[in-house]
């Protein structure tokens, strides 16, 4: 939702020694004609209408992304990190000059979320939740306990830990950086919706690029035997076990008669040992 004009401005009591640099602001357009990530904000520091108002001739519809549009803000982030917050949503504004608010030199960059299950939208109020202005704002259900452990097991692998480099999408795709590890998803959780915990979806696609530390060595050699091709005509398999001493004596230690039924599944019919 985006707050109305009559709504900015109101209630700013700062002391005269206060030094802000980062102030508050709610995105009202995004849809940059020259695509180059820039937003259009209404500061909540400023009165929307005053303001406005200082400009000659202003027209919404014609003036708004124009030279003269005061509300235009450049993106803090470089341009090769593309990420434009959507409209309603809250963001830091940053002015180079806080005491002179016409320049154009001011930049954005986006807000805070309450939850990791909010990020493919929330509106300005409620990503406060964590500022001072979010202090009577109901949370959301934290994914672990004050143990570290996760509320649902199943959870495990949806969201980045502690000590990853993530770049993440607004839904179900993310690319996750770890110590000898690159890990690109998609689809990595099935369907929720904000209030619920989000669980891993099994089917998910990826792309897993890992260096292992151990060498790859080959062992011993070992021949096996089986058997391609049956033969109706066999009934019956007579197996001799023969034991070769270090004198190159050989000894018969052991017979098996087998007999055969189809599908091949030999039954000792009789055994002897020497």
């Amino acid at each position: 939702m985006i707050p109305s004009e009559q709504d900015y401005g109101k209630n700013i009591d700062l002391p005269t020694n206060y030094r802000q640099i980062v102030y508050q602001g709610t995105v009202v357009d995004s849809d940059d004609p020259f695509m180059l990530g820039r937003i259009r904000v209404y500061p909540e520091d400023q009165n929307i209408t005053n303001r406005l108002g200082s400009v000659p001739n202003w027209n919404e519809d014609k003036d708004k992304w124009g030279d003269s549009d005061p509300f235009i803000f450049l993106p803090l982030l470089p341009y090769f990190i593309y990420q434009t917050p959507k409209v309603g949503e809250y963001v830091h504004i940053i002015y180079s000059n806080p005491g002179e608010k016409t320049l154009k030199n001011q930049y954005y960059i986006q807000g805070p979320f309450s939850s990791p299950t909010s990020i493919f939208f929330e509106d300005s109020d409620s990503a406060k939740t964590f500022l001072n202005a979010g202090t009577q704002n109901k949370k959301y259900k934290p994914l672990k306990n004050k143990k570290g452990e996760l509320s649902n097991p199943k959870t495990e692998g949806v969201f980045p830990k502690p000590g990853d480099t993530a770049i993440l999408g607004r839904n179900n795709s993310d690319l996750i950086l770890k110590d000898g590890e690159v890990l690109l998803r998609a689809g990595k959780h099935n369907r929720f919706n904000r209030k619920q915990v989000p669980t891993a979806k099994n089917s998910r696609a990826f792309l897993q690029l890992t260096q292992y530390d151990t060498k790859e060595q080959y062992g011993q050699l070992e021949t096996k035997y089986t058997l391609e091709k049956t033969d109706p005509n066999i009934k019956k398999l007579i197996n001799f076990q023969f034991i070769i001493l270090k004198t190159l004596k050989t000894i018969l230690e052991e017979v098996l008669l087998y007999i055969i039924s189809y599908p091949m599944s030999p039954q000792v019919l009789l055994e002897h040992q020497m």
